[in-house]
């Protein structure tokens, strides 16, 4: 949990050089909303909170209203988790169809991945190890400005954008063991 509030912490400060209004979103929390647990039937893998999907062990929710990468990430926290993490090409597809089946389309989204803490090394916020990655060709171009991943740039591809761009996005946490 340390080493996870030490990722936030480094990744908050990182980008207050990105974006100096952070300061005052931080000094102006928002309340901490729990998700409640809705299992529906049991099922292998555990289950998420209600309005949430599950993928495997983890649970993801798109959030329509655009937001800055940032502030993504502070709804994401508040909602019970992070902004979305991605581990495999099966989890990459299975977040771009779930903003398709939202959408109708395949709109630019937020997921986790920054380099907002050193140029070039890229982290999920969740803390999570980067061990898969899908950018677009050509990205990331180390432009000095882009420190933030938007997902669904050309087919399901990874983009980097400047972090202030309001975009919908999608948060994820992990699945909550079943209890019997």
């Amino acid at each position: 949990m340390a080493a996870h509030c030490a990722l936030i912490l480094s990744l908050i400060c990182g980008l207050l050089a990105v974006d100096a209004s952070l300061k005052e979103r931080c000094d102006n929390p928002l309340p901490t909303v729990k998700p409640t647990p809705d299992c529906g039937p049991r099922r292998y893998g555990g289950c998420c909170p209600e309005g949430w999907s599950r993928f495997q062990s983890r649970c993801f929710m798109f959030f329509h209203s655009p937001k800055s990468w940032i502030d993504a990430e502070l709804s994401c926290i508040h909602a019970g988790g992070n902004l979305a993490s991605v581990h495999s090409l099966d989890d990459n597809q299975y977040l771009g169809d779930l903003v398709f089946r939202v959408t109708g389309e395949h709109a630019n989204v937020w997921v986790g991945a920054h380099d907002g803490v050193k140029e070039g090394v890229w982290l999920w916020s969740d803390g999570s190890e980067v061990d898969f990655e899908h950018w677009s060709h050509g990205e990331p171009n180390k432009r000095g400005d882009e420190h933030c991943l938007v997902m669904n740039w050309g087919e399901h591809q990874w983009t980097a954008f400047s972090c202030k761009r309001r975009l919908p996005f999608v948060c994820s946490t992990r699945s909550l063991p079943l209890t019997h």
